[in-house]
């Protein structure tokens, strides 16, 4: 009974009502993933597109520095995913890493 109920919500979260077919639901999820980083993009000061180069150090000592990495580049590419994996193998590789990183951006 509980798998079938978890199935169908699943199918509703893939499939939102109005999509016939997994090319439009993927595009429905892109649109809400698209408005969820408009969100966060707003959080940076009016015509800002990047993170101030103070804010990414701090992000960086704390182990946030794959946060500043993809705020930066909209999470395109893999620098914030190898970042966040440096992150969890431990603190110091991944703010090492992270602050190499840094000539890219700045």
């Amino acid at each position: 009974m509980f798998l079938s109920l978890f199935s169908a919500q699943v199918c509703q979260a893939a499939f939102p009502a109005g999509t016939t077919n997994a090319a439009s639901a993927t595009a429905a999820a892109r649109a809400v993933h698209h408005s969820k980083w408009q969100e966060l993009k707003s959080l940076l000061p009016h015509g800002a597109d990047r993170l101030d180069p103070i804010v990414y150090i701090i992000l960086a000592i704390f182990p946030l520095g794959w946060l500043a990495m993809g705020l930066n580049d909209d999470f395109k590419g893999n620098d914030w995913l190898i970042s966040l994996v440096l992150y969890i193998l431990g603190w110091l590789p991944g703010i090492v890493y992270t602050l190499y990183m840094m000539s890219k951006y700045y």
